[in-house]
């Protein structure tokens, strides 16, 4: 399945599988979106960032239906689940500072992870 839009193509099969030599890993993520209508932000852990962005975006979760649209302003994935809520549970702590260094820094892999949808 593919979402499009105004050149946008972005496949929704998990683009989670990441092969390191011949073995395949399942990643979890920790993602920040940012409300388009407040700035603010909303921490979230997820399997595929995409599909739970699409989630927030038509209102289906009650603390972010009020402050649509958002957009994915940071990914960062590993690969236990286990690691990615104790990061989650970490950066929920944040402050707005704190969270746009975060989101500046290297740690975050937006970029990659996008490009690695458009590649597939």
């Amino acid at each position: 399945m593919t979402v499009t839009g105004p050149g946008v193509r972005i496949p929704l099969s998990p683009p989670e599988i990441e092969t390191h030599g011949n073995v395949g890993f399942f990643m979890h993520y920790v993602y920040i979106i940012q409300s388009e209508f407040d700035e603010s932000y909303y921490k979230g852990y997820s399997e595929n960032p995409i599909v739970r962005l699409s989630f927030h975006n038509k209102g289906l979760s009650p603390y972010t239906s009020v402050k649509v649209p958002w957009k994915l302003v940071a990914v960062f994935s590993f690969a236990s689940k286990k690691e990615a809520l104790q990061k989650e549970k970490k950066i929920k702590k944040y402050n707005t500072r704190s969270l746009q260094a975060l989101i500046a820094s290297k740690q975050n892999i937006l970029q990659y992870y996008l490009e690695g949808l458009e590649n597939r």
